[in-house]
């Protein structure tokens, strides 16, 4: 066999999460999900763990996962976010490099990438090797093994990365073919040998370039055996051994692409099924068909950027076309920022780290470690290695807040603050906001706030929008005011503590949170909640202790909240009557609430995105329990009087109708978590639904389905045989018919078809042999193949 083809997906998600409660905030633009991460994963990360292959009826034949078939690259910033909010799919994906290994000779399909997506041909040489390393050292503790390749975000490219990626013992990375520099065109389809200025070399592979475009941007994802013959129809006619393969962002695979998973998931199972052809990954191609050309590469070049690298430092106009006839030149005044606070920035680490450790950047690389296992235990063994002596505690703090403000300075060159045509745009905040969480650390060990090194270029980085006519009104409206320092987050955590949240919030893995819950007052039309907090940072081992407060209206609106340090048990016992005076004097509260809590004093409207989104979520949600019950009764029992007075529907008013709703789909919600579902009650909310012409398609019913569908089918696949388990998932989607409810039946799928794939057969033919209880097996699973669309045999 001498003809190969490899696909390769670059999955990658930036840091999007809050620098200093270290998580993703809300993000409107992402609705109906929380946020990009959120949309992104539903769309692309998930369907590419089971991707389906239909039959002409839409019926399921067979579900793969694309990642155990493909080369794919997962950031460390997307892996992160995946290990904590989906767990499910990143054990899937660990899982698919495993499988991977077994199907390609024990070489995984996963390769590594630089950690945070920096352009690292304009970063500075330490970067570059910290970005290097960092990204094996992070694959390595995922995958359980050494990455043999690694990508280049943007597949920008110089000799010296390439270098630092062949010492640290990457054997090839991934290129554009308009990147090798050679007075021949190149063969696409065989690795090239690059040399290097120490002597040591790189495998180089430059995928086609043509086939590429036409996958991300063209038609070929709108069947995916055109893509298959597509790839098969690029090899040349001789026997030669010969790699076909492809490049493209791994969410074009359903996320850019609507479906594209299922066509990707059909291109690799028709290839599969080829004689003449095989699937591979690049380093099982490179062990068997080394390298035997030498190529010298065009440095400073990348594939999203025609001008080389100049996306990300000056006014090229490679973009998105969001601004036609919008300027670029902003791109240049952010690069200028961020290089003089990174150079600011390196001379604080050098000169404050080199008395604490012994070498404050073979510290600064191991510190992924800490990145990776915040825990104090793990922390603790890093310093054991690093420390050049025993550390005070107020030593230690220092070198962690100078390790995290390194973190920080690179963050604030992740790739995505230049990509895209404004500097108002999402990923341009973000890196702002990173630059300013650094300056923040660089002041609090060296007193000198190097804030202005960074927003003193800004205000020559011209905006496209009137809002923000340059970079400079971009920081001041969206980064200062939402800058935080510990108590600030200590508050964060009392706020969600005192709207709900029983006991302490849970923060990530930066913070470790008490709560002390103090008192609940009414007076005279107003809520008063207090409670005390103690936070500590991992990431630098400051600790606080905080009394918070909260007032709220009589119905529950939020007013106004405050912070202000703990001195002792009795001040914070007494903080409530300190206030309760002024809480009868309604035009006294909120001037008392400065009084007591000064500058920690928050209006909604002063609290971030995401704190207005908990706190009206929370508050929320107690009112609405208030609610149903009201309307609960009238709107049940008197639905299914009105077909019998023709017209009223049409007469109706709306908020009566609105509430008709609300209650109606928070019922049926209510009785599918119910065990036993009670049957007679369904009927009546379903018969006030049709009366009340309640829409049918429902997100909270609909969750609610999807949870009682995943539960009954999970426990099926526990105990496949058990024809009980099997005849409760057959009478629960039997139900669901007569419902207006859609559930989603994707894991449902996958647990029906792999349960088939295993029993099926042995159970048709003990059925076969007349066996009555397996005959009822085998009709219920056709007829749990007929709901959940999975054709079966």
């Amino acid at each position: 066999m001498n003809r190969y083809v490899c696909i390769h997906g670059h999955f990658y998600q930036p840091p999007r999460e809050n620098p200093w409660l270290e998580t993703v905030e809300v993000q409107e633009s992402a609705y109906p999900y929380h946020d990009w991460n959120e949309r992104v994963a539903a769309e692309c990360y998930a369907p590419n763990t089971a991707a389906r292959i239909l039959d002409a009826d839409g019926f399921i034949t067979r579900i793969l996962s694309t990642y155990e078939r493909i080369s794919f690259s997962a950031g460390p910033t997307l892996l992160s976010w995946l290990e904590q909010h989906r767990p499910a799919v990143y054990a899937a994906i660990l899982a698919a490099d495993r499988a991977g290994r077994e199907r390609y000779g024990g070489h995984g399909p996963a390769i590594a990438q630089g950690y945070n997506h920096l352009i690292l041909p304009l970063a500075t040489s330490r970067d570059k090797r910290t970005q290097i390393v960092w990204g094996i050292r992070d694959f390595v503790s995922r995958f359980g093994r050494k990455p043999e390749g690694m990508w280049l975000p943007e597949t920008a490219v110089d000799l010296e990365t390439l270098d630092i990626m062949a010492e640290e013992g990457i054997r090839f990375t991934i290129l554009a073919p308009h990147q090798a520099d050679s007075p021949r065109p190149i063969d696409t389809r065989q690795p090239y040998r690059c040399p290097l200025p120490s002597g040591r070399s790189i495998a180089l592979f430059f995928y086609d370039g043509a086939i590429a475009q036409k996958v991300a941007f063209g038609d070929l994802l709108m069947d995916g055996r055109r893509l298959a013959e597509r790839l098969l129809a690029a090899f040349a006619p001789d026997d030669r051994p010969q790699l076909v393969h492809v490049a493209t962002d791994g969410e074009t695979y359903g996320h850019h692409r609507t479906f594209g998973e299922m066509a990707l998931a059909s291109c690799l199972a028709a290839i599969e099924a080829r004689e003449d052809a095989r699937l591979t990954v690049y380093g099982e191609y490179l062990e068997t068909h080394p390298p035997t050309e030498e190529v010298t590469i065009r440095e400073n070049t990348s594939w999203s950027c025609e001008h080389g690298v100049e996306r990300w430092r000056s006014g090229c106009s490679c973009g998105t076309g969001d601004y036609p006839g919008g300027t670029h030149a902003w791109r240049t005044a952010l690069r200028e920022a961020t290089d003089r606070l990174g150079g600011w920035l390196t001379e604080v680490f050098e000169t404050h780290a080199t008395p604490l450790v012994r070498d404050p950047w073979a510290a600064r690389d191991d510190y992924i470690d800490c990145i990776r296992d915040r825990s104090e235990r793990n922390v603790d063994r890093f310093l054991a290695r690093h420390a050049a002596r025993d550390l005070s505690p107020a030593e230690t703090g220092t070198l962690l807040a100078l390790l995290e403000m390194k973190r920080q300075a690179m963050l604030m060159a992740t790739s995505c603050g230049w990509f895209f045509d404004d500097i108002a745009g999402p990923g341009s905040v973000q890196v702002m906001r990173h630059a300013a969480r650094a300056a923040q650390l660089a002041h609090g060990i060296t007193g000198v706030d190097l804030a202005s090194l960074y927003t003193d270029p800004l205000r020559h980085a011209p905006g496209n929008t009137e809002r923000f006519p340059d970079g400079y009104t971009v920081y001041a409206a969206c980064v200062r005011p939402f800058v935080m320092d510990l108590s600030r987050i200590a508050l964060h955590a009392g706020l969600l503590a005192l709207c709900g949240d029983s006991g302490a919030p849970v923060l990530p893995d930066g913070y470790r949170v008490e709560c002390t819950p103090r008192d609940r007052l009414r007076i005279d039309g107003r809520q008063l909640r207090t409670a005390t907090v103690t936070l500590r940072s991992a990431i630098t081992r400051e600790e606080i202790r905080l009394d918070c407060g909260l007032l709220l209206s009589e119905a529950g609106n939020f007013i106004v909240c405050g912070g202000r340090p703990s001195r002792d048990e009795a001040a914070a016992k007494g903080l409530a009557a300190g206030l309760s005076d002024a809480l009868r004097k309604k035009s006294a509260a909120e001037k008392a609430f400065v009084g007591i809590f000064g500058e920690m004093t928050y209006p909604l409207a002063a609290l971030t995105p995401e704190e207005q989104n908990a706190v009206m979520q929370r508050l929320l949600a107690a009112r609405v329990r208030d609610a149903d019950a009201f309307f609960r009764e009238t709107v049940i029992d008197h639905g299914p009087v009105l077909p019998l007075t023709d017209g009223m529907q049409k007469t109706l008013a709306e908020p009566p109708a609105i509430a008709a709703e609300h209650v109606l789909q928070s019922e049926l919600r209510m009785l599918l978590g119910m065990h036993p579902i009670d049957a007679g009650m369904l009927e009546s909310v379903r018969s006030a639904m049709a009366a009340w012409s309640v829409p049918t398609d429902s997100p909270a019913p609909n969750r609610a389905a999807t949870a009682r569908l995943t539960d009954c089918m999970r426990r099926l696949a526990e105990a496949p045989d058990d024809a009980t388990l099997l005849g409760d998932a057959v009478r629960l989607v039997t139900l669901f018919e007569g419902l207006p409810v859609r559930p989603d039946l994707w894991e449902s799928q996958n647990i029906l078809s792999a349960v088939a794939g295993e029993h099926l057969a042995g159970m048709q033919e003990t059925a076969a042999a007349g066996d009555p209880t397996a005959m009822e097996w085998v009709k219920n699973m056709q007829r749990l193949g007929v709901y959940l669309k999975v054709a079966l045999p």
